[in-house]
């Protein structure tokens, strides 16, 4: 199966989405105040509930909404909370739990977004054996993108990028 435009620009915003655990990580080294980061993906994230709220609430909202984002949304996205409200949710989660070890939430929403981006594209693009909805091939894809960048982990945080690693993938 081919690759449609909206799956395209739907990937690239996972890459976008790469930008949370980068300012979350990098934040510090940037010289940004300690609350900054938690600060805006709260405020990103509040702006985000009451868009969907609102767009289920009044179709004057839904229609701009559709108009702007309708054809990166999947079909079941059309009557529930999207993705991205869900990923914004859980990089704020994330910078406030880990503020002190900024770390965990770098690796975590790291190889969260990237695997779930190889394997939306390997899964749709390549995908034959299905497992339920998902495909084998993108399953595949997912943990080799983990392991790569687990293994870079390990190589950048020593023991502890692998022990964090190892107790994120226990968790999961």
């Amino acid at each position: 199966m081919k690759l449609s435009k909206e799956e395209i620009r739907r990937k690239l915003l996972h890459l976008f989405a790469l930008l949370m655990p980068v300012g979350i990580f990098y934040g510090p080294a940037w010289s940004f105040p300690p609350l900054f980061v938690p600060i805006l993906l709260g405020t990103l994230f509040f702006a985000s509930v009451i868009v969907e709220f609102l767009r289920f609430k009044s179709p004057a909202v839904q229609t701009f909404f559709f108009k702007c984002f309708g054809s990166m949304l999947r079909k079941e996205e059309h009557f529930k909370v999207t993705g991205s409200t869900w990923v914004i949710g859980a990089g704020f989660i994330c910078s406030i739990l880990f503020a002190h070890e900024p770390y965990i939430s770098f690796i975590a929403l790291f190889l969260f977004i990237l695997g779930d981006a190889m394997a939306a594209l390997v899964g749709i693009s390549m995908g034959r054996v299905k497992i339920g909805k998902k495909s084998l091939e993108g399953s595949m894809a997912c943990f080799l993108t983990w392991f790569f960048h687990c293994f870079r982990a390990f190589l950048k945080f020593g023991k502890t990028g692998c022990r964090t690693v190892s107790y994120l993938l226990r968790r999961s």
